[in-house]
């Protein structure tokens, strides 16, 4: 393909942020170019080799909220085109502590129940109680972490859930969200087993246990792990070298010269 020579939108790196938003846009008829500095492109995505043969992939991991998204929906064709296949388990995540004792989590919520109160009796309960909640109020948590804060369909989502939920309690919902890892683990689960399954998930989220909004996504991620488990690329992401697809008006510069910018006001 012609590269353009004055593309319509011009993206700055190549984490996985900026490869959707250069596949959705060139799909929509925009022409993109996309630049990385490094010589591979993925950003956190990336794949490195541990040991002769050994595959393994240092920073993202898995693809848990990706494929439970609305860009995989739209890009999930084109991906299993270029090969990009996604694999799960059923049991996508647990712990082992020094003592021995082990606790895992699986796609299925009556064994997840049964293991967490094995852990400590009432734990299973809490953590059903937990998701339950969460997945009452899905449709609202994702749709305020997936959407611009400032535009009408954000406003419109809030204004009808205030319309059926009442101010009060839509403020009591955001509220509850804000709640930090630390204390969620702390005020739900007895066993330290159940606490530290869950207390490396903010990690995931980029958030420390005493972050606002830590406790939320683990509760985020634990509704999702086991509605789709823990899926990671087959062969790891260096068998699939990630760029805008050239087929949909997309052009690809790594390690381009950058010489002294201006920016001219009006």
């Amino acid at each position: 393909m012609t590269a353009p020579t004055s593309p319509d939108v011009a993206i700055i790196g190549s984490g996985i942020n900026a490869l959707t938003a250069a596949a959705l846009l060139a799909r929509s008829g925009k022409r993109v170019a996309v630049f990385e500095r490094e010589a591979v492109a993925g950003g956190c995505m990336r794949s490195e080799e541990l040991a002769e043969g050994v595959t393994y992939d240092p920073l993202a991991t898995t693809f848990v909220l990706w494929v439970t998204g609305g860009a995989h929906g739209a890009l999930g064709a084109d991906l299993a085109r270029h090969g990009v296949e996604f694999c799960a388990t059923d049991t996508p995540t647990g712990v082992l502590l020094p003592d021995g004792r082990a606790l895992t989590y699986t796609t299925d919520r009556a064994a997840n129940v049964a293991a967490f109160d094995a852990a400590h009796d009432g734990d299973g309960a809490q953590l059903a109680r937990d998701l339950d909640a969460f997945g009452a109020d899905a449709g609202l948590l994702f749709g305020l972490m997936g959407g611009d804060p400032w535009s009408k369909q954000t406003a419109k989502l809030l204004a009808k859930e205030a319309w059926k939920r009442k101010p009060r309690g839509l403020a009591t919902v955001m509220g509850g969200a804000l709640q930090p890892m630390r204390s969620w683990l702390e005020s739900a689960f007895e066993s330290d087993l159940s606490r530290a399954l869950w207390a490396p998930w903010c990690l995931h989220a980029g958030l420390g246990p005493e972050a606002a909004f830590s406790g939320q996504m683990g509760k985020v991620i634990g509704f999702a792990l086991e509605a789709a488990s823990a899926p990671v690329v087959k062969g790891g992401r260096l068998q699939h070298g990630a760029r805008p697809d050239c087929h949909h008006r997309g052009t690809w510069r790594q390690r381009p010269h950058v010489g002294r910018g201006r920016r001219d006001h009006p």
